[in-house]
């Protein structure tokens, strides 16, 4: 997964391209890309996907000596990666697919124009979204490039769009009428929601049985919504489910998956800012959390939810310490692994980042910011060796998210709750740290709790992840949102549950714990 700094260096590499390419402007567009904003997702798609041409012969030519600062191969996956975030971006910012790939983006009403996709990136979209299962998405893209198609002029390439468009349009309302609208496709070894509209595009085609089947589907839909509101303060994982629920094909196992389908609505407009954590404010205020060392440079703390505590910590890191820390990451940057239903994976679209992993010791900037954690949450972050884990630096790519996920689920794998006691017990909590501020796009969103935070260089967000009884707290259930314009930075912080007791004591009664 290539970042922005990647795409800098390959930038940088001019003199390279120029004797590679030899005035063949077909080739590498390098008067446009020596001046070209990456912070712009179509703009960093643009130089990857130019550079991606000729990435082997510069790798030959530096090897024989030749100055280059881009050293790295350029894989097709990497450009997979690349147009995977541009779906993110169509799906969760409010952008169509044609504002996409006309590279015409925008955000609560700024815009950022940037390179614009051809059709051969819309049709490799289009396969991903394919591929996802995102049956409306891909009637969007389609769509996309028919409009293009007209305003070009270009009547060949126009009526293949409309048949295909016609065809993706039929697939999706079958799919419907076979299916109804929660459905879960396990092929492929991932399961995965299959989506679609809540609506057909060719009702008046189908028969008077399939238009009542239909009908069933969206009756079984409207109660499955009001069901959901039932399990607000959930997450879509371990729910005890009304007997209700089981028509239509829902059972345990499709349960979570459609709880994800409904949630989405909601991180949708969280992603959108449509409900800024300020409108959550709890309360604001300075304090030393009863540390003596603290009470002439007290925090600036925001709680954003008392219960379970979510908060806010301003200008907790200089720009001098999110820099180094950023600087001294970017030898050690590796793409992020995810697990996909129990196997780990380096490549998958559910997460385009990079990370890298600091100890405590390894850095000096490290060093004094676990001290300061200590002081305002009174943790013990180092007298232990396993009261921490290390620090988890990421990038995030263009279009870069991760999908809805929890940091800690307690018992409800007891295979990794044992393992875990052996090494500190379960991430007792998430300390994030924003090592850059996202200008669009890139926000931190709770869905159950309607938080939605925009991520601002030196500020740092902080959750507990279990309660006092110390099982696991479904509402902590987060995403991180795909950047729309910028570059995205984080340190993650997780504490372990057994080196904080005396400070968090376990009670038997479930109750959040607090700050105050």
């Amino acid at each position: 997964m290539a970042i922005q700094e990647d795409l800098i260096r390959i930038i940088q590499s001019r003199p390279c391209l120029d004797a590679i390419v030899n005035g063949e402007d077909d080739m590498l567009n390098l008067e446009t890309s020596a001046v070209i904003d990456v912070k712009h997702p179509l703009n960093a798609y643009f130089v990857l996907k130019q550079a991606f041409v000729v990435s082997e012969r510069v790798i030959k030519m530096a090897d024989n000596g030749f100055d280059c600062p881009w050293r790295f191969h350029v894989h097709k996956r990497d450009l997979q990666s690349v147009m995977s975030g541009l779906l993110n971006i169509q799906i969760y910012s409010g952008n169509s697919a044609e504002q996409v790939s006309k590279g015409q983006l925008s955000f609560k009403g700024i815009s950022y124009f940037g390179h614009p996709l051809d059709a051969n990136d819309i049709e490799a979209i289009t396969s991903i979204a394919q591929a996802r299962m995102r049956l409306n998405s891909v009637v969007q893209w389609l769509e996309a490039a028919l409009n293009i198609a007209k305003e070009n002029e270009k009547d060949a390439e126009m009526a293949s769009m409309e048949k295909r468009l016609e065809k993706a349009k039929k697939l999706h309302d079958e799919f419907i009428v076979n299916h109804g609208f929660l459905h879960v496709d396990h092929s492929k070894n991932q399961s995965r929601i299959v989506y679609t509209n809540h609506g057909l595009y060719y009702p008046n085609v189908l028969s008077k049985a399939k238009l009542l089947q239909v009908q069933r589907h969206v009756n079984a839909l409207k109660v499955f919504e009001k069901l959901v509101e039932t399990f607000k303060n959930l997450s879509p994982l371990a729910i005890d489910p009304d007997p209700k629920l089981f028509q239509s094909g829902i059972d345990d196992d499709t349960l979570p998956f459609f709880l994800a389908y409904f949630l989405e609505r909601n991180i949708i407009e969280l992603c959108q800012g449509k409900k800024d954590h300020q409108t959550k404010n709890e309360r604001c205020f300075l304090s030393h959390f009863g540390n003596p060392g603290s009470y002439l440079s007290p925090f600036k703390y925001e709680q954003l939810q008392s219960s379970p505590l979510v908060g806010m910590f301003h200008d907790f890191a200089s720009e001098f310490q999110t820099s180094a820390l950023k600087e001294a990451s970017k030898v050690r940057l590796k793409t992020t692994p995810l697990n996909v239903q129990n196997e780990i994976r380096d490549f998958t679209d559910l997460r385009s980042s990079k990370v890298a992993y600091f100890h405590d010791q390894d850095h000096p900037t490290a060093q004094k910011m676990s001290q300061k954690i200590e002081k305002a949450l009174n943790f013990h972050l180092s007298t232990e060796f396993y009261a921490s884990e290390n620090y988890q630096i990421m990038n995030y790519g263009v279009g870069g998210n991760i999908v809805g996920h929890l940091d800690s689920v307690g018992t409800l794998d007891p295979i990794a709750y044992q393992r875990n006691l052996k090494h500190g017990g379960e991430r007792f909590s998430t300390f994030m740290v924003y090592l850059s501020t996202s200008q669009a796009g890139g926000r931190t969103v709770f869905p159950q709790l309607d938080l939605s935070i925009q991520p601002v260089q030196g500020s740092a967000l902080f959750w507990f992840n279990l309660d006092s009884s110390d099982v696991y707290d479904t509402r902590s259930f987060h995403m991180g949102c795909p950047v729309l314009y910028g570059n995205k930075w984080i340190a993650n912080k997780w504490t372990k549950t057994l080196a904080q007791w005396r400070q968090y004591p376990c009670r038997p009664n479930r109750t959040s714990y607090s700050l105050l």
